[in-house]
C-alpha cells in the first residue's frame, strides 16, 4: 500500500515536472490561461492547475493560522463553515481575469499575463471575496 502512494506521489512529480513550464516557480496568468484552455475536462479544468492552486490554498491556510494563533492580521478571513477547494478558487480567479481583460487594451493584456503570477491573483481575488473586518 505504501509502495503503491510513493509510487503514486512520483508519477504526479514527475507530471507536474514535464508539463510545468518553470517547475518550481510561479506560474504566469498566461500559463494559467494555457493549461486550462489545453485541460481535457473543462469542467474540472487541468489537473496541473489543480495541484498548483491546491498547494497555494494550503500555504495561504497555514498563513493565516499563524498570524491568527500570533493574533494579527490574516491575508484574508473566510468564514470557518466555508470549504474553499481549487474549483472555488479557479472560478474567483477566472471571473477576475475576464474582468481585468476587458478593462485594459490588448498590448497591456498581454504584459500583465505574461508577468502577473497565479499566487499573486488568487490572494487578491481571496482578499476580495473574504475581506477583514
Amino acid at each position: 500500500m505504501t509502495k503503491t502512494i510513493l509510487s503514486s506521489a512520483c508519477l504526479l512529480v514527475c507530471l507536474l515536472a514535464a508539463t510545468t513550464p518553470s517547475f518550481g516557480a510561479e506560474m504566469s496568468v498566461m500559463q494559467y490561461m494555457e493549461l486550462e484552455d489545453a485541460a481535457v475536462n473543462k469542467d474540472t479544468g487541468s489537473p496541473v492547475v489543480n495541484v498548483y492552486l491546491m498547494g497555494m490554498l494550503d500555504s495561504y491556510g497555514i498563513a493565516n493560522a499563524t498570524l491568527r494563533d500570533r493574533k494579527q492580521q490574516q491575508l484574508y478571513c473566510q468564514p470557518d463553515n466555508l470549504a474553499l477547494g481549487p474549483m472555488n478558487l479557479r472560478q474567483l480567479i477566472n471571473d477576475r481575469l475576464k474582468k481585468n481583460r476587458e478593462l485594459i487594451s490588448k498590448k497591456d493584456w498581454e504584459v500583465y499575463s505574461k508577468t502577473m503570477n497565479i499566487a499573486g491573483e488568487s490572494l487578491f481575488v481571496l482578499q476580495e471575496a473574504f475581506p477583514c473586518k
